[in-house]
């Protein structure tokens, strides 16, 4: 596979999308420091944005860098016949970033947060499990990549 860069871009607010999905006719990122899920068009104009947490607990809090939820993926599921979009924490920290941000998509235009599901048990099991998320001595550990 070959990708070609065509064009960068700027977006004010979004300092690291690390996670992306199409839903319709837009775009959806997460960024690692930031508390929002941003609704975007298909030239990656800046739209919206919809809520994942309270930003205040994360910027009142010293060492807020540390507080963040950093959200690292997102993907569409099909639910009783409507779309969510999972948000998820990265699992770096436990238990702050062991978690799932549930958000209705039933409208695109209109994300709303249905609530946050707890990842702690599931993060866990990967953590426990060296062929899953591999240790430096791990006979698992493929050179070719992060396993």
């Amino acid at each position: 596979m070959k990708i070609t860069i065509q064009e960068r871009k700027k977006m004010h607010g979004i300092n690291s999308a690390s996670g992306l999905a199409r839903i319709g006719k837009f775009y959806f990122i997460v960024a690692d420091s930031s508390t929002e899920l941003f609704r975007l068009d298909l030239n990656f104009n800046i739209l919206g944005t919809t809520n994942l947490y309270d930003p205040a607990a994360v910027e009142k809090t010293p060492g807020a860098k540390k507080q963040k939820r950093d959200l690292e993926v997102v993907t569409p599921l099909s639910r009783n016949g409507r779309t969510e979009l999972l948000c998820f924490g990265s699992g770096s920290k436990s238990p702050l970033r062991d978690i799932i941000y549930r958000v209705d998509m039933t409208n695109p235009e209109n994300p709303v947060k249905i609530g946050e599901v707890s990842t702690v048990s599931l993060y866990e099991a990967f953590r426990a499990t060296p062929d899953i998320v591999g240790t430096e001595k791990s006979k698992y550990r493929r050179s070719d990549g992060p396993w």
